[in-house]
């Protein structure tokens, strides 16, 4: 299970950094930027010594590489990585690491996998409407997914150490799995994964209200508002309506309607849309007791959007 760095971590540190700075809140500096560096650099040599004529680039993001031409996300190896004791580390990295190599540097698997053998690594995500589409053309098979606002849909992943892949049509008519079996099992999953979460609320300086901003490189924390008991514990702390930003799928900030910054918020998640990478949707939603559904257009007024 992926344990909480940090609610200001990866890709939602910036964001929570503006945010307490919103506040008048002082923040520290930590070295988490440079703990992920020297990560890296240990996968890269590792992969050299695996396989010396791969070309590896470092890209901007202190978790992603370029291998053999293919964008590499390490944040779920670093996070099971971390939750290890020192001397299963080397272990760890020496089984997960070559499977980071192009295809053509892998012997080709002998069997697709199962049902049974993706089931406890299914996840519920949280997807643009424009990329599921892309991913569905690049691969020519449909992905089973559900509407969740103009800009962003629920679908189904099987997560691995090194990649997160999408479940797709022809998955379900080779499990023979319907795609409401799928649905419980993945958000089940990630409902259990999602249990140390700290949910404590903070307070603005000034005024009303209260908010949670939480991050994780996981590559789910967006899709963790799909979760019951995740959300049964957010309207705990924060009430029974709920104002929800989720700018990236590993980032997610959420507040109680009176919040005396919310439109300061509001356009914080509009600007970290812009500005993250694996960006999902600038759109407002809300969780109340009917459910998750996108801000209506006097809530978005009551926040400064249009």
């Amino acid at each position: 299970m992926h344990k909480q760095v940090s609610k200001m971590f990866f890709n939602g540190f910036r964001f929570a950094l503006s945010c307490l700075a919103l506040l008048g809140i002082q923040t520290v500096q930590v070295s988490a930027a440079d703990d992920m560096s020297a990560f890296r650099t240990e996968v890269i040599q590792m992969l050299k010594n695996v396989e010396p004529g791969v070309v590896i680039e470092r890209l901007p993001e202190p978790l992603m590489l370029k291998v053999g031409g293919n964008e590499v996300s390490l944040s779920n190896i670093y996070q099971k990585y971390r939750e290890l004791p020192g001397d299963e580390r080397k272990r760890f990295l020496e089984s997960t690491v070559p499977l980071l190599l192009p295809a053509q540097f892998k012997k080709p698997a002998s069997t697709p996998e199962d049902f049974n053998a993706a089931k406890s690594r299914l996840r519920i995500q949280i997807a643009p409407v424009d990329y599921v589409a892309h991913v569905a053309e690049k691969l020519k098979k449909e992905l089973p997914h559900r509407k969740l606002s103009r800009l962003v849909i629920s679908t189904y992943a099987v997560d691995s150490p090194n990649m997160l892949r999408y479940v797709t049509s022809s998955d379900l008519d080779a499990w023979k799995v319907s795609e409401d079996d799928l649905r419980r099992q993945a958000i089940a999953n990630l409902d259990a994964a999602s249990t140390d979460i700290e949910l404590k609320p903070s307070q603005p300086a000034n005024g009303a209200g209260a908010y949670l901003a939480i991050g994780r490189g996981d590559g789910y924390m967006a899709a963790r508002i799909l979760c019951p008991q995740f959300m049964q514990r957010v309207q705990k702390a924060l009430g029974t309506k709920v104002m929800i930003g989720i700018p990236n799928r590993d980032f997610l900030v959420m507040w109680t309607p009176d919040f005396a910054k919310r439109r300061q918020f509001a356009a914080q998640v509009a600007a970290d849309f812009k500005a993250k990478s694996h960006p999902l949707t600038p759109e407002l939603l809300v969780f109340d007791e009917k459910g998750l559904r996108p801000a209506s257009s006097g809530e978005l007024g009551d926040h400064g959007r249009k």
